[in-house]
């Protein structure tokens, strides 16, 4: 019945899709189907919207992502955002028309359903990212083009959209960003300057992730205020205490008089924690405390503190093996989740090669210089085929170094190229993608055991006993992955 609803619906026959639709919810409720009983509701909020009975539309998309939610099905999850996401737009566009023409409407301010579409798209652009669905990704950049053309809402302060061909700037330095992953994350950029949630940054060395910490900090309304970065693997363990908080006199031998620690010199602008991996677990409890309180006490100081602070953290460490590991606090990588990005690397970046090339070299060379014209053939085709492990930071030293000694022989040639880099020159191009083992055996592991869970609907025995695991280890995957599913 409800396969029969949703060709209505693609036929155009939102009205004929309604009954049917309904009536496939109490089927499935009647027969305990979650998982068909989400995708009706889902479809029942598409209806609702095509015959604009927005209100009905939102509720049936709520229905849809929390059932999608409490089962941990991650595709069908992202749809439901997305569907939420266009409920919660269109409704909002319903009521700031009834304000414009004088209609009485239950809630007067619309700007809540505008926070609710973003917040639903981000989350789905997420989902569909850890998924790897292009033609998704699309939709959901298309949706946010929409969401930006909505004005200025109250709650995006601070943020403004670039007008066309304008250079993006951090730290007053050209920010190269071509690529389209590269502009999917600046649109999650402009989400996350126009609140103060705590930020997670990830990516493999080198990718930039101080730059967009900084990004969102110059985007935001405390760009006026410190920005302070602060690299936790850097401060040796005795001391990262007193250095974080402050410490009060006599509190250690040598202690002659109190000091105010980072947390005081950043109050009232954005701490970024690199290395956030590295901190220690005793501290980790009281960073905790401070992003949801926003309190602390010094070294050796019972009295109270407030600090108004941004937290951006970063790693390019694996924060659930860490998890596993019992090294790194789940309850403070969850806090740290609420708005994460994942850098990609250089070698996911192709479009980016040219421009960060033509910057480095700038570096050295005055003037507006093609490196194509700077350097060989073959050095070109050696930079597109290398996977720069090292990412962009690797880029920069190479590209300068050509630079310098082009400056002085007047072109750089494949014999100025390390060895390790030269026989790239008759290598395939560099695989796009984590290189690392690990990320890709779990992504596959992660995506078996939710299959499972849900083919079994949630019944651990036997998904475990399908997966030939016992449920010992599938309780302990599960947990790993931070993969829920209802009994």
């Amino acid at each position: 019945m409800r396969r029969l609803a949703s060709l209505r619906l693609l036929d155009g026959e939102a009205f004929e899709a309604v009954p049917l639709l309904k009536e496939a919810i109490t089927v499935a409720t009647k027969c305990g189907e979650r998982f068909e009983i989400g995708i009706a509701y889902r479809h029942l909020a598409q209806a609702y919207r095509k015959l604009d009975q927005h209100l009905q539309a939102v509720k049936a998309a709520r229905e849809s992502v929390e059932i999608f939610t409490a089962m941990g099905a991650q595709l069908e999850l992202a749809h439901s955002r997305l569907e939420a996401a266009h409920t919660c737009l269109a409704w909002y566009r319903t009521l700031s028309s009834s304000i414009i023409v004088g209609t009485a409407i239950e809630n007067p301010n619309p700007y809540t359903h505008l926070e609710s579409a973003w917040s639903h798209v981000i989350e789905a652009f997420h989902g569909y990212s850890d998924l790897e669905q292009e033609a998704e990704l699309k939709e959901c950049e298309k949706l946010m083009d929409e969401l930006h053309g909505e004005g200025r809402p109250i709650w995006l302060r601070g943020s403004r959209k670039r007008t066309p061909g304008e250079q993006m700037l951090v730290n007053k330095k050209p920010f190269i960003a071509n690529a389209p992953s590269m502009k999917q994350l600046i649109a999650l950029v402009d989400v996350s300057a126009s609140t103060t949630e705590p930020v997670l940054v990830t990516g493999e060395t080198g990718t930039g992730k101080e730059l967009i910490a900084r990004l969102i900090h110059e985007k935001s309304d405390r760009a006026n205020n410190t920005f302070l970065p602060v690299n936790c693997a850097a401060i040796p363990e005795t001391l990262f205490e007193r250095e974080f908080f402050g410490h009060a006199r006599g509190a250690f031998t040598g202690a002659d008089g109190e000091r105010p620690g980072l947390c005081e010199t950043a109050d009232g602008g954005t701490m970024f924690l690199d290395e956030i991996g590295d901190m220690p677990a005793y501290l980790q409890v009281k960073l905790l405390r401070m992003i949801q309180e926003g309190t602390f006490h010094r070294l050796g100081d019972p009295a109270e503190r407030h600090a108004d602070l941004r937290i951006i953290a970063a790693t390019n460490a694996p924060l659930p093996e860490l998890i596993a590991a019992g090294t790194f606090r789940q309850d403070l990588y969850y806090r740290l989740q609420t708005l994460e990005m994942a850098l990609p690397p250089l070698r996911e970046r192709p479009e980016d090669l040219d421009p960060l090339m033509r910057l480095f070299v700038g570096k050295i060379i005055d003037g507006d210089v093609d490196p194509r014209k700077l350097f060989d053939r073959d050095v070109i085709t050696v930079f597109e085929r290398y996977p720069w492990p090292g990412n962009v930071r690797e880029l920069e030293a190479m590209t300068r170094r050509l630079a310098l000694m082009a400056r002085h022989s007047g072109r750089a040639t494949i014999e100025m190229l390390p060895e390790n880099m030269r026989k790239w020159i008759n290598m395939k191009p560099a695989t796009t993608g984590s290189l690392h083992l690990g990320t890709y055996v779990e992504k596959v592991e992660r995506e078996r055991i939710s299959q499972a869970l849900l083919i079994k609907s949630g019944n651990r025995s036997e998904a475990a006993r399908a997966l030939g695991i016992s449920r010992n280890q599938l309780y302990r995957k599960m947990d790993k992955f931070g993969i829920r599913m209802p009994v």
